[in-house]
């Protein structure tokens, strides 16, 4: 029971953090992300979580430019 308490606050953070980053340019923001992924799958494979609690979250999409008409 423990565990899904701490997985669930531990995604929030991370989504927290990632979404504190909206100021950069999206590739920046998917650099923290797979960082912060890496991270996480090390403490998966050193045993210290079960799983990585972000494994799956989609990367922010690039802002689209508007284009004026002629």
């Amino acid at each position: 029971m423990l565990y899904r308490f701490w997985r669930k606050v531990q995604k929030l953070i991370a989504i927290e953090y990632l979404s504190s980053l909206s100021h950069l340019k999206y590739t920046t923001h998917h650099k923290h992300q797979a960082i912060l992924q890496s991270l996480l799958n090390f403490t998966v494979e050193q045993g210290y979580i079960k799983s990585n609690p972000i494994r799956g979250l989609k990367q922010r999409s690039p802002a689209r430019e508007k284009c004026s008409r002629w």
